[in-house]
């Protein structure tokens, strides 16, 4: 390797890590992402399930009328 300058240990280092920290951005804005459409799934899933119930109320509701 030869001669290190101590300008170039930092040099070295800066080409070595913002691939990890790029990668590790990344990872987290995936975590990010896939948490939100978790709570949007769940808020889909509860909303659905409200709906289910609105329409079976109203199908008793209907039935007892008769």
């Amino acid at each position: 390797m030869g001669k290190v300058k101590s300008g170039m240990h930092f040099f070295d280092t800066c080409l070595i890590f913002p691939p990890l920290f790029s990668f590790n951005i990344i990872e987290k804005r995936k975590r990010e992402l896939f948490l939100r459409f978790l709570k949007e799934k769940v808020y889909i899933c509860k909303r659905i399930a409200d709906i289910k119930k609105i329409y079976r109320y109203e199908e008793r509701k209907e039935f007892f009328r008769n």
